[in-house]
């Protein structure tokens, strides 16, 4: 016999999973997305630090292999970085953007140009944890704390 008040498919309980299906899924792209600005971030400092190996003996700058090997070293980090960004972007889009994916793949293209992905990475965390604490979950420095 089945109970009359409650039906045995009754949807609050799938609606309530969703709902920690979705901060889960901008719990871990905000987490990429933070840990890519650190990377990106450090990925500068490393490309400047690359200018110390130049020879500068002739009175013009001539990259050593040291220069291009650190140099090396700084673009790679950077686009990793980039990948890692736009992969916590794109995952939490999904929730945050519903509708908005082409948008959010050409925010892809802006990432590498140096002061505008640094903006595009610190709104999207901006959005993560807006919506992170109107759904109770306390966010910190490196992220949501679950």
């Amino acid at each position: 016999m089945s109970n009359v008040d409650q039906p045995p498919n009754s949807s609050a309980g799938s609606k309530i999973a969703a709902e920690a299906s979705e901060i889960d899924t901008v719990v871990s792209g905000q987490k990429r997305l933070i840990n890519s600005i650190l990377g990106y971030l450090c990925s500068f400092i490393v490309m400047g630090i690359s200018n110390v190996f130049l020879d500068l003996s002739s009175g013009e700058p001539v990259a050593t292999s040291g220069f291009t090997v650190v140099m090396a070293i700084g673009l790679l980090m950077l686009f990793f970085s980039v990948v890692m960004a736009s992969s916590g972007i794109f995952r939490m889009g999904r929730v945050l953007y519903p509708g908005l994916s082409r948008y959010l793949y050409a925010i892809g293209i802006w990432m590498p140009i140096p002061l505008v992905g640094l903006i595009v990475m610190l709104s999207a965390n901006a959005s993560a944890t807006g919506f992170l604490r109107a759904n109770g979950i306390k966010v910190g420095f490196l992220g949501a704390k679950r």
